[in-house]
């Protein structure tokens, strides 16, 4: 018999119509899961796309609405403010109470933790019920009193934390009391994704009214200032003028704790003459359809090793630049599966872009090889092998 795994993913952004890469790493884990001897079953807090493509794929959901004030608890909330952690926790126990209630009656055997939110909320209730709780770390949390916080935490409510890199991993402090750590990729259905192109090259181009001749590059992300646009826009300026026929696509729309961001990017096409060179798309359903028709990938955040959109476009064969965080990236091996530049370097960004755009016989060379790599390290299949081995180890 199926053992009943509970995926806590809150899904909390107020632009509950976009679906973040945690969100979208759920649904590819259960999707395929739930073919094996664990059944998956989700927990979120908001609605939108998210729930309606857990419903589409027949997989188990459960919406408990939160408080207003639990909207605070957010990460990047309590950065910009650590007064939200105060106002947050106002409203943890009833919701403590509803999870637990939920594990109880649903018979979960196991928790899985996909947000900072849910560690501390999963890991009390799963404590109160007696299951076994593991944290999932998706992005580098730089040392401060957060991490601090949540590390202590953790030697209470976790017995196994997943980092999704190996630096990750390594920056938590060694010689403490912390549980087990595995490390485990995000897993990626590349037929799915490459199955949902539905038009070529050309009617992208013309879907944005350009020439069959443009060099394009695609930047996509959600907008925000950690995600890197601007260092994007500021290494253009200094190679369009070389390459005329280059032509950007910024895609993606900015979460409401950044909603100012966008018209901030604007401004900037505006300052530094680009506006016959960027295009802003805002989200996007046709993701696919956009990659496959790109020339040049480039996403240089500032603090994300691992993010899907870099793989996404690396399975459609693109050549992509990504910054180089920590001396080195699981996604990208500089000069082998793609370019490494510095973060916030608009200098060595423009001078890697430059070669790509100039030499198509690299692009091709980088993008085959990025191809073969993706393919063969992060296929949902292997990743899901991984966290069932991790699962047996507490399901007993």
């Amino acid at each position: 018999m199926s053992k009943n795994i509970l995926f806590y993913t809150p899904n909390l952004s107020a632009d509950i119509e976009l679906i973040g890469g945690v969100e979208t790493s759920t649904l590819a884990t259960v999707k395929q899961l739930r073919h094996g001897k664990f059944n998956p079953i989700v927990l979120t807090h908001g609605a939108g796309q998210f729930v309606a493509e857990l419903q589409a794929a027949d997989i188990a959901t459960v919406t408990i609405p939160v408080q207003r004030q639990l909207e605070r608890l957010s990460r990047n909330r309590i950065l910009a403010n650590p007064l939200n952690l105060i106002a947050g926790i106002s409203g943890l126990p009833a919701l403590i109470n509803k999870v637990s209630k939920l594990l109880r009656q649903r018979e979960i055997k196991l928790v899985h933790c996909h947000h900072p939110y849910a560690f501390i909320i999963g890991g009390i209730a799963a404590r109160r019920v007696g299951v076994p709780c593991i944290w999932h770390f998706h992005e580098i949390w730089e040392p401060g009193l957060l991490k601090q916080f949540y590390l202590s935490a953790a030697r209470l409510l976790a017995d196994h934390i997943i980092t999704i890199a190996e630096y990750e991993s390594q920056t938590f402090p060694q010689g403490t009391k912390l549980p087990p750590i595995s490390i485990i990729y995000n897993g990626f259905d590349f037929d799915e994704f490459r199955q949902r192109k539905n038009c070529d090259r050309l009617e992208v181009l013309q879907k944005f009214e350009l020439e069959p001749d443009s060099c394009l590059i695609g930047y996509i992300s959600h907008l925000a200032p950690y995600k890197g646009q601007s260092t994007f826009l500021q290494a253009l300026a200094q190679i369009v003028d070389k390459e005329p026929k280059i032509k950007a696509l910024l895609v993606g729309a900015p979460r409401k704790s950044y909603e100012n961001y966008s018209s901030e990017l604007r401004e900037t096409v505006i300052k530094l003459n680009l506006e016959d060179k960027v295009i802003f798309t805002g989200a996007r359903s046709d993701i696919p359809d956009i990659m496959s028709a790109l020339d040049i990938f480039v996403n240089v955040s500032e603090n994300e090793e691992f993010n899907r959109v870099m793989v996404e476009a690396m399975c459609f064969g693109k050549p992509t630049i990504i910054s180089d965080l920590r001396g080195g990236s699981v996604v990208v091996q500089n000069e082998e599966t793609g370019l490494l530049v510095s973060p916030k370097d608009p200098d060595s960004l423009a001078e890697a872009i430059l070669r790509l755009v100039e030499d198509k016989s690299l692009r091709q060379a980088l993008g085959l090889s990025g191809q073969k790599h993706v393919e063969r390290t992060f296929s949902i299949a292997k990743i899901t092998q991984d966290y069932e081995k991790l699962y047996e180890q507490y399901c007993y």
